[in-house]
């Protein structure tokens, strides 16, 4: 990705007036597609605008969580695990908050996704 488009495009929402989120890869572990610097513009309908995390796999499952930020104007870090679907599937029934999203994947690592709301006044 490209800074200045990725500048271009945060310019012309904030010129439009239409709320959006940021996601940033901060940190990974193991394998993942995804590098510390990675970036994603999130609509408020959860759609992806611009840029990448990796894959569509992590972006999809982040726009819950760009949905919420928006919601609520904090932003949030949360864990992405990229793991193989039987994990995955377990992990519905032990996960207990919000800061993790699992998502099926042979991938086999992690990453720490910052996800920051941008509103209009």
């Amino acid at each position: 990705m490209k800074q200045f488009e990725f500048a271009r495009v945060v310019a012309g929402l904030v010129e439009k007036g239409q709320p959006f989120a940021v996601a940033t890869v901060v940190k990974t572990a193991g394998s993942s597609l995804g590098k510390p610097g990675f970036k994603t513009v999130i609509s408020k309908d959860g759609d992806v605008l611009y840029g990448s995390l990796g894959g569509a796999c992590p972006e999809s499952a982040l726009a819950a969580t760009a949905k919420q930020t928006l919601m609520n104007g904090q932003p949030k870090t949360v864990t992405v695990f990229l793991e193989d679907t039987e994990k995955s599937v377990a992990s519905v029934f032990r996960v207990k908050g919000e800061e993790e999203i699992h998502v099926e994947t042979n991938c086999g690592g992690e990453m720490q996704v910052y996800v920051e709301p941008y509103l209009p006044k």
